[in-house]
């Protein structure tokens, strides 16, 4: 009876071993981009939200996907750089919150105009120490774009921290455009024109 007892006691601990690590294990970065871009084309090819009428309605459920899928925290420092480690914590929660608007804004307007159902390529996928960077390639009828996404991994979930369009990086433009802001007039000065850009959004938004 002990021997059964003790094999029972073993199955069932690797059957619960296997489960904890079916439910923990992080889902493959090229997955988690690959769900993502398919969210975004189903709703831009979806026939209940086609034409201008929806598009703010289509724009809103983009934003969504994008906000689940980035990981601002990071991007907001990698924008900017050397000039993160001299601000308050007050000082980036509110350049975070505005950040974040501003970008998935834009990001959002970028999506709609440039994806409907393109054929999507996932060439490579590298991974290393909790950071990856899935290659993708938008395959068009004269045009190839190749978008690289950089990931970094959140508890179990691969998150977005920046993504390369042709080789550019976007969260690397923003660097530069607010390092230049910073250093000609100071953060203040950045931060303004940032809320006066966000401003500009809402007031677009409700017209």
């Amino acid at each position: 009876m002990k021997i059964q007892g003790s094999r029972i006691l073993l199955l069932l601990l690797v059957v619960v071993g296997l489960f904890m690590n079916s439910v923990c294990r992080a889902e493959e970065p090229t997955e988690r981009i690959r769900a993502m871009l398919e969210e975004i084309m189903t709703i831009q090819t979806d026939p209940a939200l086609e034409g201008s009428e929806h598009r703010e309605e289509r724009k809103s459920a983009i934003k969504k996907i994008i906000g689940s899928n980035i990981d601002f925290d990071a991007m907001a420092q990698l924008a900017l750089g050397p000039h993160w480690a001299s601000l308050s914590a007050a000082q980036r929660s509110e350049f975070k919150k505005i950040f974040q608007d501003l970008f998935q804004d834009s990001y959002s307007r970028l999506v709609l105009n440039f994806i409907k159902r393109e054929k999507v390529l996932y060439p490579k996928e590298e991974l290393h120490k909790g950071e990856a960077v899935v290659m993708t390639v938008i395959v068009r009828a004269n045009d190839e774009i190749t978008v690289d996404y950089s990931l970094s991994l959140s508890g179990n979930r691969w998150l977005v921290d920046d993504v390369k369009v042709d080789g550019v990086s976007i969260a690397g433009n923003y660097r530069n455009a607010f390092d230049r802001v910073i250093k000609k007039e100071s953060f203040s000065a950045l931060l303004e024109r940032m809320k006066t850009q966000q401003k500009a959004l809402d007031k677009s938004s409700d017209e």
